[in-house]
């Protein structure tokens, strides 16, 4: 009962897998195989066989081992042979019918992280079909993928960052861990508590004058205007070989007097130029170095503004309209890069800080230079009202990109030079220069007033000398 049961279940499901048989059903089932084929199976009996018997097919033809005598048909035998049939019939189909090997099931799709009733899951106790993937599947699972791999982008900081908002620089640490670090960048240099130190060698720039004859990538990024540099521009004068790679600006935005990154005795000027190199002999890429102590040496240059057009200043400012928006970008001919850098590069302070803009790595050797760098008011302008941190309108306009000080802890900030009293801008001196002229003006005039008095005063004594001598002659 059980073997019939196991065949009609085997042949309703041609395609699942076959289980196992014992060596009895493995017997029966060739026994069986051989009779539909027409073969004769010899069976073997126990014990003697007994000479001399007829069977009954024998003594009655035409039938078999039947008790009705002249060849008349025992119904019994009929329903038996119709029986026999109808099974050699199920043999046949289930011989002919191609046994498929067991397939695989296939694995189901992972638990979505936003979607985890759409993930089937499968019971310990209850055994699951293979079920096929329809295109409603399909498109279910690359639903499911991509909503994964805008989470994974997420939570690995993928994110776009701003200077102010909901992803402003107060946020910065929670999706870049290290910008929340204790060796961040800018920071507020006091003078009167720098160190100084003698083994600071003048910074010497080569290549700068003569940059190539390759144009330069101008690029407006969303965040700030970048120029791309060749690697012929190096410096001298570092512990190990420095390589330019790129420069960009940072600034304010109209009607503030600020918009540098770094402040010298709490007072910002009006921009701040960075001049990007990183570790030639120990790395082969910028980004390789960046993410390494002292990977990367940065030129800090303060920028006021002055009276005349800075012409250096000029070769990047007068493209500034070709790349108003994010991620435009034009070439730039080939300039003296020298010309953005102030006349004086031995004075300058020095200490390890981090990039001012996310991932914010700690692997900055910073320069910041004691003078300064001179644009005009229109160059200043013109670089606060161009440009757009957005790619279509509504345009954003991209101001204020600069970063808040940053808390020194515990850092040394060294001096190449000697500070002999406080340091004062163009403007101060300016004003100092006309305050002292001022005084000195007035105390002139106040001497020389007074040395009218005392004059009128002794001459008014002398008159009245005479007068009482010569009444006295008379008399």
């Amino acid at each position: 009962m059980l073997n019939r049961l196991f065949k009609e279940l085997f042949a309703s499901n041609p395609g699942s897998p076959p289980s196992p048989r014992t060596p009895v059903q493995s017997h029966l089932k060739s026994r069986r195989q051989l009779e539909v084929a027409g073969q004769q199976v010899k069976t073997p009996k126990k014990g003697k066989k007994r000479e001399g018997r007829k069977r009954s097919s024998e003594i009655y033809p035409g039938t078999r081992n039947s008790r009705y005598p002249h060849g008349k048909p025992n119904p019994l035998e009929a329903r038996r042979d119709t029986k026999t049939a109808r099974e050699k019939d199920k043999y046949t189909q289930l011989r002919e019918t191609p046994v498929l090997p067991p397939q695989p099931r296939p694995s189901l799709p992972t638990p979505s992280l936003f979607l985890p009733h759409l993930s089937p899951c499968p019971s310990p106790l209850v055994p699951r079909p293979p079920v096929p993937c329809t295109p409603s599947c399909h498109t279910m699972l690359f639903f499911t993928l991509l909503l994964e791999v805008i989470w994974i982008l997420t939570a690995n900081g993928g994110q776009h960052w701003t200077y102010e908002g909901p992803h402003g620089q107060d946020h910065w640490p929670a999706s870049y861990p290290e910008c929340g670090s204790n060796a961040q960048s800018p920071i507020n240099i006091q003078t009167d508590s720098v160190t100084f130190d003698p083994d600071l060698l003048p910074l010497q720039p080569h290549g700068y004058e003569q940059p190539g004859t390759e144009p330069l990538n101008l690029h407006n990024n969303g965040h700030t205007v970048q120029l791309s540099l060749p690697s012929t521009l190096y410096l001298e004068g570092l512990p190990r070989k420095y390589v330019a790679a790129q420069l960009h600006l940072h600034w304010g935005q109209k009607g503030t007097p600020w918009g540098s990154e770094h402040l010298i005795n709490g007072k910002a000027t009006a921009a701040e130029l960075h001049i990007v190199h990183y570790d030639s002999e120990s790395y082969e890429s910028l980004s390789e170095a960046a993410q390494r102590p002292q990977g990367l040496a940065v030129l800090g240059i303060l920028i006021e503004v002055g009276e005349t057009k800075n012409p250096a200043y000029e070769h990047i400012l007068s493209h500034l309209h070709e790349i108003k928006h994010k991620d435009q970008k034009t070439s730039v001919p080939p300039f003296n890069v020298r010309g953005l850098l102030p006349p004086l590069l031995a004075q300058y302070f020095r200490y390890n800080g981090s990039l001012t803009t996310p991932p914010c790595y700690q692997s900055v050797l910073w320069t910041v230079f004691h003078r300064r760098a001179q644009i005009s008011t229109e160059q200043l302008e013109r670089l606060r009202e161009t440009l757009f941190s957005t790619e279509e309108e509504p345009s954003e306009p991209l101001v204020q990109n600069y970063r808040a000080p940053q808390p020194l802890n515990q850092r040394m900030v060294f001096a190449s030079f000697i500070q002999v009293g406080p340091s004062y801008t163009t403007g101060e001196m300016l004003s100092l220069g006309v305050g002292i002229l001022v005084g000195c003006l007035c105390l002139l005039l106040a001497v020389y007033f007074i040395a009218r008095k005392i004059r009128r005063k002794r001459l008014r004594n002398r008159k009245s000398v005479v007068f009482t001598s010569a009444r006295a002659t008379e008399a």
